[in-house]
């Protein structure tokens, strides 16, 4: 028997998986906060811990290999990509740059539909997820001439 056969796939919220090694593994790789860089630029009252991001992040499948990811509207603007700020959508490219994914999309302002090319664990992609929004959150920063990571 494969081992994603014993899984009941359902998925789970950043608090619920946060101990989890593959998720304390990308927090590891995350800036310790990150700039809401839509309307906080400059205010630090408006970042977010490494914390506070993956606790708006939650991850929903039915197989393993085909993922709902969802971000809550208090970390939505550091990574929001609005076509005001750049018209690329970072965070499709980031999750589309992540090992194993096969295709991402971002469907509604709160959710991307993320396609494996096998099934991992809810803790996996969240992991996954967390390293897309990293990565979008600094190329984010760069393309608007921000030096300070994570502020």
């Amino acid at each position: 028997m494969r081992w994603w056969r014993r899984h009941t796939w359902t998925g789970g919220e950043g608090g619920e998986l946060r101990d989890r090694p593959a998720v304390r593994e990308a927090m590891s790789r995350a800036p310790a906060r990150f700039g809401d860089l839509f309307a906080g630029r400059g205010y630090p009252d408006a970042s977010l811990s490494r914390l506070d991001l993956l606790l708006a992040l939650s991850v929903t499948t039915t197989d393993g290999r085909h993922w709902g990811f969802w971000l809550g509207d208090e970390a939505k603007a550091v990574i929001d990509t609005g076509s005001d700020l750049d018209p690329e959508d970072l965070m499709e490219t980031a999750l589309r740059a992540q090992p194993g994914v096969v295709a991402a999309e971002h469907v509604e302002r709160e959710c991307y539909e993320v396609h494996l090319d096998a099934p991992v664990p809810a803790d996996r992609a969240l992991a996954l997820y967390l390293d897309a929004v990293v990565d979008s959150h600094g190329e984010l920063r760069r393309r608007l001439g921000l030096d300070e990571p994570g502020a």
